[in-house]
């Protein structure tokens, strides 16, 4: 959520036009009498005026907590079934080493709200390095969880590799974070900023979004269907994990239209752009109940199979 920063900070930049001496200096040079000043400031296209921070920037906070709390929990309480129960996990889908790097991603992640919270609701300031770190956690976790989804529906076919590759997926998660965290420092306001020196790191951490978190599922789909089509054996089959793409995949998306906008200007239009700056705020929010949700469902299911069982 940190549009609701950037636009903030927008908004004190770029929009206030009767504070800024030189604008002042420019106007008096082109206009010679009060009418003609006046004429030519009402020139000026009025801003987009975007409503989402402003309707939500009070409960941010509160959500951001609210979520950090309840994803330690879950995934804490997720570790510990783990660890109680060990046996009854090796038949499940996901297997135990994947549930435990589940858990420990979901932990991560949970533990990076409160920074934002800060940030947000107490404009607190971070260190850039301290940012750059807060971001690379945060968007591991996130491909990393994005990653072992993907890999737990072809489990079957893993073999006697299988706990080495879901570890290797789940570490490639953290390496496509590199990108999130080089774009994400400006001036102690820890948001992902598109600096011209690292225009390119931002297109590729946009692209990592786009692909892992809405791509990536859909291509398994596709792949599923053609191979059971085919009566294949071993394709890939979906688990409880998937729940996460129908969390973060419209995240994905709001990212590379948000990007696509910055790029194209394909839209121009106030209206557009304050309805695709609510989906970035909204998309990202509903994302964020995976971090406590996802681990809920997955001892739900856990323990119903252990009752049936």
């Amino acid at each position: 959520m940190g549009n609701c920063i950037r636009t903030d900070l927008a908004n004190s930049t770029v929009y206030d036009y009767t504070t800024n001496p030189d604008l002042w200096e420019l106007m008096d040079n082109f206009t010679q009498n009060e009418t003609a000043e006046d004429d030519w400031y009402q020139n000026f296209a009025e801003p987009c005026q975007y409503t989402f921070c402003s309707s939500f920037i009070g409960g941010i906070p509160v959500f951001l907590g609210i979520t950090c709390f309840l994803g330690i929990v879950a995934n804490v309480a997720l570790g510990i079934a783990l660890t109680k129960c060990p046996r009854f996990w090796d038949q499940c889908q996901p297997g135990k080493v994947e549930l435990v790097l589940l858990a420990v991603g979901g932990i991560i992640y949970a533990f990076t709200l409160p920074f934002f919270a800060l940030g947000i609701g107490w404009r607190w300031a971070i260190e850039d390095r301290l940012c750059q770190v807060i971001h690379g956690l945060k968007f591991g976790s996130l491909f990393a969880h994005g990653l072992l989804a993907a890999g737990t529906a072809c489990r079957s076919s893993w073999g006697l590799l299988q706990p080495f590759l879901p570890t290797l997926l789940w570490m490639m998660g953290f390496f496509c974070a590199i990108p999130a965290a080089l774009v994400s420092s400006t001036d102690g306001l820890c948001i992902p900023d598109r600096l011209a020196k690292l225009h390119a790191w931002s297109l590729v951490h946009v692209a990592f979004c786009l692909v892992i978190l809405a791509l990536l599922p859909l291509i398994v789909v596709l792949t599923t269907a053609g191979l059971k089509g085919c009566g294949k054996k071993g394709h890939p089959r979906w688990n409880i994990s998937w729940v996460f793409y129908l969390f973060w995949g419209p995240y994905g998306v709001a990212v590379f239209l948000d990007m696509l906008q910055e790029e194209t200007k394909f839209s121009q239009s106030c209206r557009f752009l304050e309805h695709l700056n609510s989906f970035l705020g909204l998309s990202e929010g509903w994302g964020m109940l995976h971090c406590y949700l996802g681990p809920f469902l997955i001892l739900g299911l856990g323990f119903y199979h252990r009752k049936t069982a």
